[in-house]
């Protein structure tokens, strides 16, 4: 049997002198930190938009549609929608994919309150008047004051961030595709950004 002899500053080695593998777990470090990874994660995706091979509309119709299903309220189905409509109507499938993006775990809770903050504002549904309802017992009045105040102002959001991305995503096809005009494909990045932190 070898025992294992430990000295400060040296190898643990047996009596043998074999050196002898130590026991001690080192825990995997993590590249970079949550906001580095997110900043990576975004770059991705607008890299993937760029290089979708389509025409400036194409693209920026599928980053539109995107958009639009994304943030309207398909209960989980955005992506799957977006992919359906863009074989339908034939525009870039992976520009849909990116648009529909926006909403996820973390932007959802900021579009749900800002949906129902403009849908108050359009419909001039008031908290209060909710909570009444809810008091008197009249619930399904009540849920569908909600219903109806989130729907109006996810509605106008969603038009609204669709026609913004629309515009920046023809611009950006545009003035990419115009740049692998003027230089070779070697000169653009990768779409894998490998910047990562130390």
């Amino acid at each position: 049997m070898i025992t294992v002899e430990e000295q400060p500053g040296s190898r643990a080695r047996g009596t043998a002198g074999s050196p002898v593998k130590s026991r001690r777990r080192c825990r995997p470090r993590l590249k970079g930190n949550f906001w580095s990874r997110v900043r990576r994660w975004l770059r991705l995706q607008y890299l993937r938009f760029l290089r979708a091979d389509s025409s400036p509309h194409k693209a920026a119709l599928g980053l539109a549609v995107g958009v639009f299903i994304g943030i309207f309220p398909t209960f989980g189905l955005g992506a799957l929608m977006a992919v359906g409509l863009a074989f339908i109507f034939r525009f870039s499938k992976i520009a849909a994919v990116v648009g529909s993006a926006i909403m996820n775990p973390f932007t959802s809770p900021f579009f749900w309150g800002l949906s129902f903050t403009i849908g108050a504002w359009l419909t001039g549904a008031e908290v209060g008047e909710v909570a009444r309802l809810i008091d008197e017992g009249e619930l399904w009045n009540a849920a569908g004051e909600v219903v109806w105040t989130y729907l109006a102002g996810n509605t106008l959001l969603a038009v609204a961030l669709a026609l913004l991305f629309y515009g920046l995503g023809y611009g950006a096809v545009r003035t990419y595709q115009r740049t692998r005009l003027k230089h070779p494909p070697g000169s653009l990045p990768e779409p894998l950004p490998d910047d990562e932190d130390a």
